[in-house]
């Protein structure tokens, strides 16, 4: 187990230990006012990262223009979430 793991460079919170893990928020794209895609993970600390995306939406219907600029912003959620970029920092 390493004590002291740098922070995920895409992190843009990064919450603290709790046993093994610490999570992480990433990027997030906004359609609109209402409708959210963010990158979020999770950090062990033998190095391995978890990256997941969180769909935010009002339980209204949406209309076809917001689904397709919602499928842009998963499309580069899901791009984000497969990078693995270099970490930042140690903490």
């Amino acid at each position: 187990m390493i004590a002291d793991l740098q922070i995920p460079a895409d992190a843009t919170w990064i919450g603290a230990w709790e046993g093994d893990h610490r999570i992480f928020d990433g990027k997030e794209w906004t359609i609109e006012h209402d409708i959210t895609a963010t990158v979020y993970g999770t950090q062990h600390r033998d190095g391995r990262i978890r990256r997941m995306i969180a769909l935010g939406c009002s339980a209204d219907p949406i209309t076809s223009e917001q689904a397709r600029k919602l499928a842009t912003a998963l499309i580069a959620a899901a791009d984000a979430a497969d990078e693995c970029p270099p970490s930042r920092g140690l903490r």
